[in-house]
């Protein structure tokens, strides 16, 4: 725990505990707290035990991000109001902003008794406008400067534990300072106080940033305006005529006259057999059984009677959520680690990953969705649960990757912004507006003005991530803890057994001697058994910390020239891009904005996002986009195969509450989802990557899919969703550690490795499904990474698709492989007393169908010719022959 305001400061009678009385003193140094009311209600939440009186321990809670509310009749508001002093005010050209200038008396008289003759004495001489050479690029005797801090970057934060500053005075990270001996503990104590204050500075200065011309914009905005994408939606309504005898929807139709109009026919329908084994992968990412496929090839309805049945019973099924979940996810960049230089564990990312999953479960409207993502914790909800489960959905602007090794904490900002901005404007609009941090967009019409209006949002809102800082790891959070009473899961408990184990280790650690060999090793030791201590209450449970976004103070941000901070230039007014046509651009007046930028993304007349929207649901049913860009609407992106229906999708998707569900039951329910695969040359020559669709194009299974479907088939999956993950078993250390313990007896206790007969580090999991298994940056799980699973560090609507020698080998010789077939092999024998029923049953389920003649040939003779070795074995390679199809990875 870091260290904070001391409470004897406050005390007056010395008793150990503050009256609210002497709690209320607090607002001469933190002048959030100045307010009588929001003194009273930061004192009520501060009182556990209810007895008007804070102690020590209970005082602590103020100076962190972790509080606790256990009584259900306490209004549910664990996220605190707007965090005061934001970092990135320092580098606004000339302050327009005058906060720094906000000193109390007390405040002032504190600086001038305590801070100031330190300073003067002891750092004036290598940090000020006088020294001969100046230190580090650090001045001291200016406030403004000493706000920017230097080569190392800001010297100030909100929490002393994390200030440049403070660390230097105690020799941590950094050189002892000053250099010529250390300050006496109760000076050091005076500085923590002062920067907990949020280092009030009541010098006179008139040494302020400058402010740089903005070159004057060339963007042509009315040809920008143009581009089909920032229009709103024009869709035109089809009318049924007799000259279309095979469309059996409006989406039919759509596509119908567009082939005819390039002199394309359609195939056959595909059989039911492969339509089953199709709908089923698209809808859950899982085959179907034996069974399932008799039931549906022998019902008697109609085709789409007996489709529509099959599809509302797939919706409904859990495994929806967690393939299509699974989806979206890629394109949230969701991971469970930081991923660069320093690759931290994200132990708690796992909530977002099960809220993505029970949304698109729970069919929660699009709309919806994305509003809680943006600004969950600041919208209204029916119960604690779903106000909980909206603030976990802000971890959406958290879980991106950092640079914790960043020492400066406003470029660690802005690079977490740029990332944040990103996310958003590729992910939910479709749009590149991080191209314009440096410059205008060089194509499409967005400047730097749009850039740095959309990222003062951010800049205004605080992402909570985490981490234990330690070496190297320079940035860090701390992170919101949940009310207890709120009905949530909350991972793997800790036995006592290993939590004594833990506190062995740590206070071993702590007791080792600090020589410099071994003085890192000891810091970041330590720091990671407190992480992982930290993650559970006294009885072992596990803490309901989420990753989450909450409002920080407002601010404006100016445009960065060349995207240098040093290089500020105009003030831009938090906003939103003035390219594209529809919504009312809205002021932002209070907050963030990050409320009003859900609002206007999910305004019915903004032209993009339900465009972006339904074009991503396409693609994972038909494999291609009607824009083959799925994160690119813009001017160098594709332009829509069929921009008619794509706007019609659009504009039924708002009509119809923005239902995910409700859009991909109309599209699987068409005619051209129901075509055959098989190629015909007349179209062929015509249209030969099946943009107009006369065929189902076939699809490589994600690589989730792949693994998944080897689980099924073989009869080794577990559909029981596991609660959390292990990497909360890991604290908050470095990916790499993993490594080191990779393969070693024991480390299961406290953390996880790969077992002796497995590829998997988290054997736990082994047969889960792998949208539970852990993603970490840079370390992505074998099976997964062998079939192309994306890169969790940037947004993916598209996933790469190869097909290398490799795939086919895993299947032949990962022990993953080898061990569930060889759990299938022993089912068949067991099972059929034939070989020629044994083939039959390993064709329908691995392949879901009956083998034809030939292969049925080329199978017993395979088993037959295979009397050399043991059955198992013979039966065993029958099967991973059969998995390591093209067929089998891919939807028929």
């Amino acid at each position: 725990m870091g260290r904070s305001f001391p409470i004897t400061r406050l005390d007056q009678d010395n008793d150990g505990e503050l009256t609210l009385e002497e709690f209320r003193k607090i607002g001469e140094f933190v002048p959030r707290l100045q307010a009588e009311n929001a003194n009273a209600a930061t004192f009520a939440g501060l009182d556990q035990n209810n007895d008007s009186a804070i102690d020590a321990r209970e005082f602590e809670r103020l100076f962190t991000l972790r509080r606790d509310q256990t009584r259900a009749d306490l209004p549910f508001d664990p996220i605190a109001g707007p965090v005061a002093g934001n970092p990135l005010r320092a580098v606004l050209p000339n302050f327009a902003d005058e906060s720094l200038d906000e000193v109390t008396p007390a405040q002032a008289k504190f600086f001038h008794d305590r801070i100031e003759p330190v300073l003067t004495a002891k750092c004036y001489s290598c940090h000020s406008e006088l020294s001969g050479q100046l230190r580090g690029s650090l001045r001291l005797d200016d406030k403004h400067h000493l706000r920017r801090g230097g080569a190392s970057g800001s010297i100030l934060d909100e929490d002393p534990a994390d200030s440049l500053l403070v660390m230097a005075l105690h020799g941590e990270d950094f050189s002892l300072m000053p250099p010529k001996g250390r300050l006496p503990d109760n000076v050091i104590k005076d500085f923590e106080t002062w920067v907990s204050m949020n280092a009030p500075d009541p010098r006179e200065s008139e040494d302020r940033p400058v402010e740089v011309e903005l070159p004057e914009s060339s963007i042509d905005w009315e040809g920008g305006r143009a581009h089909w994408s920032y229009q709103q939606l024009r869709p035109s309504q089809r009318i049924e005529t007799s000259s279309d005898p095979w469309s059996t929807s409006t989406i039919d139709r759509y596509l119908y006259d567009a082939m005819k109009q390039r002199g394309l026919n359609p195939v056959a329908d595909a059989s039911r057999g492969q339509l089953i084994r199709r709908v089923s992968l698209d809808l859950t990412g899982l085959p179907p059984t034996p069974e399932q496929v008799e039931r549906f090839v022998n019902d008697s309805r109609d085709d789409a009677a007996a489709l529509n049945a099959l599809v509302d019973r797939l919706l409904e099924s859990p495994q929806f959520g967690e393939h299509w979940g699974r989806h979206w996810l890629d394109v949230a960049r969701f991971a469970e680690s930081s991923g660069k230089e320093v690759n931290i564990f994200y132990p708690f990312a796992w909530r977002y990953r099960d809220y993505v999953i029970n949304a698109f479960n729970n069919d929660t409207p699009y709309d919806r969705f994305i509003t809680e993502q943006l600004a969950g914790d600041l919208i209204a909800a029916k119960d604690s649960v779903q106000k909980a489960q909206s603030i976990i959905a802000t971890g959406y602007l958290a879980i991106g990757p950092k640079s914790h090794i960043q020492r400066d904490q406003r470029q660690f900002l802005l690079d977490v912004i740029d990332e944040q901005v990103d996310a958003v404007s590729r992910g939910i609009m479709g749009m590149t507006i991080a191209c314009a941090r440096c410059h205008d967009h060089k194509f499409d019409a967005v400047s730097q003005k749009d850039y740095y209006a959309l990222a003062g949002i951010f800049a205004s809102s605080e992402a909570l991530f985490g981490g234990a800082r330690t070496v190297q790891v320079n940035r860090t959070t701390g992170l919101i803890e949940l009310p207890r009473f709120v009905d949530l899961p909350v991972g793997a408990t800790m036995t006592s057994r290993e939590r004594e184990f833990l506190e062995r280790q740590l206070e071993q650690t702590e007791q080792m001697p600090a020589t410099q060999a071994g003085r890192v090793a000891k810091i970041v030791r330590t720091a990671t058994l407190k992480s992982k201590l930290s993650h559970y209450d006294d009885d072992g449970n596990a803490r309901k910390l989420v990753m989450c976004t909450r409002e920080a103070d407002p601010i404006d941000l100016p445009v960065f020239l060349r995207g240098e901070l040093d290089r500020p230039s105009e003030i831009v007014t938090r906003g939103f891009p003035t390219v594209i046509e529809g919504p009312e651009l809205p002021e932002i007046h209070e907050g963030s904005g990050r409320l009003d930028l859900a609002a206007w993304l999910t305004d019915p007349n903004h032209p993009l996002t339900a465009r972006v929207m339904v074009n991503r649901v396409w693609q994972h049913l038909f494999g291609r986009g009607l824009v083959a860009t799925p994160d690119n609407f813009g001017t160098t992106g594709r332009l829509p195969s069929h921009p008619e229906l794509l706007d019609y999708l659009a504009k039924s998707f708002i009509d119809q509450g923005w239902s995910v569900k409700t859009l991909i039951r109309e599209m699987v329910s068409t005619r051209a989802y129901r075509l055959d695969s098989t190629t015909e040359a007349a179209n062929e020559s015509i249209d030969p990557d099946n943009v107009y669709l006369w065929k189902h194009p076939r699809k490589r299974l994600p690589a989730e899919s792949i693994r998944d479907s080897v689980l099924h088939v073989c009869g080794t999956l577990d559909l029981e969703p596991p609660v959390g993950s292990p990497v909360l078993r890991l604290g908050e250390g470095q990916v790499r550690s993993l490594e080191r313990f990779r393969g070693r007896a024991g480390f299961g206790m406290m953390g996880y490795a790969a077992s002796e007969t497995s590829t998997q580090e988290f054997p736990e999991l082994s047969q889960s499904r792998s949208v539970y298994l852990p993603v970490l940056r840079d370390h992505i799980d074998p099976i997964l990474d062998a079939f192309d699973f994306p890169d969790a560090s940037l947004v993916t609507g598209e996933r790469e698709t190869t097909t290398v020698a490799s795939q086919s080998l895993f299947f032949m010789n990962d022990p993953f492989a080898i061990e569930n077939a060889t759990h299938l092999a022993r089912s068949l024998i067991h099972e059929f007393d034939s070989t020629q029923q044994r083939v039959e049953a390993a064709f329908e389920t691995i392949l879901a169908r009956s083998p034809r003649a030939d292969e049925r040939k080329l199978a017993i003779g395979f088993i037959d010719q295979s009397k050399r070795t043991t059955p198992i074995r013979a039966w065993t390679l029958f099967c991973q022959s059969l998995m390591a199809t093209a067929e089998f990875r891919s939807t028929p």
